[in-house]
């Protein structure tokens, strides 16, 4: 990843498009964008996670926690674009080249509307942790992570804005965090820096998750 982060968009060039294989010489390919993009993917009714490289109209570049199979037919969704169709045309190790059904559009991919910029993609989890708030620790139950922040079941209102430590059991250290938002025994929270691919696939990986409704 080159120290990059999730979520971070880099300069785009010139790429293969996402059905040919890498490496090959293919003249009036269409323009894509390289990106760093933490996705979500769907096959089989089971959620997974995958690191999208480049994205264009017609398809995607990405890395997978498995390595997946020519031909199958996934969903996949990214932040600013909703789960889309695609086919896997080519791999090469964990690494897939897939081709959507339809166009899709990538303003909200790739810029901003409104001023705003998309929501990373979340996904729902089943697991029971702990959180810091003031030098206390309380047992929270995590019920949906993203590169970004998190989603708790806790007990009594917390103050949007107070900062927090969440203790995952993937993570060498707390995470701080901040509080977005405490109501009717939920709470959210935005981690002061993102979490990486494999801390976050780790953590699903320990937790009972489920498909869950991607948001834009």
């Amino acid at each position: 990843m080159d120290g990059a982060l999730p979520n971070q968009l880099v300069d785009g060039q010139e790429l293969a498009a996402p059905d040919a294989q890498p490496g090959s010489d293919r003249r009036g390919a269409r323009r894509h964008a390289t990106v760093l993009l933490v996705g979500q993917v769907r096959h089989r009714g089971i959620d997974a996670m995958c690191l999208v490289h480049d994205i264009s109209p017609g398809g995607v570049m990405a890395r997978f926690t498995t390595i997946p199979v020519v031909g199958e037919d996934v969903q996949i969704s990214v932040r600013g674009m909703a789960a889309a169709r695609a086919n896997i045309r080519w791999v090469r190790g964990y690494k897939a080249g897939l081709a959507f059904d339809t166009p899709q559009d990538l303003s909200k991919v790739l810029g901003k509307e409104d001023g705003k910029v998309a929501r990373a993609p979340r996904f729902a989890v089943s697991l029971a942790t702990q959180m810091t708030v003031r030098g206390e620790r309380t047992v929270v139950e995590l019920v949906d992570l993203s590169p970004g922040g998190a989603k708790l079941i806790v007990d009594g209102p917390l103050t949007p804005g107070t900062p927090v430590q969440l203790s995952l059991p993937t993570a060498p250290a707390p995470l701080p965090a901040t509080i977005c938002w405490c109501k009717d025994g939920r709470m959210g929270l935005r981690f002061t820096f993102p979490l990486s691919m494999t801390m976050l696939a780790d953590t699903l990986a320990l937790g009972d998750h489920e498909t869950d409704t991607l948001d834009d």
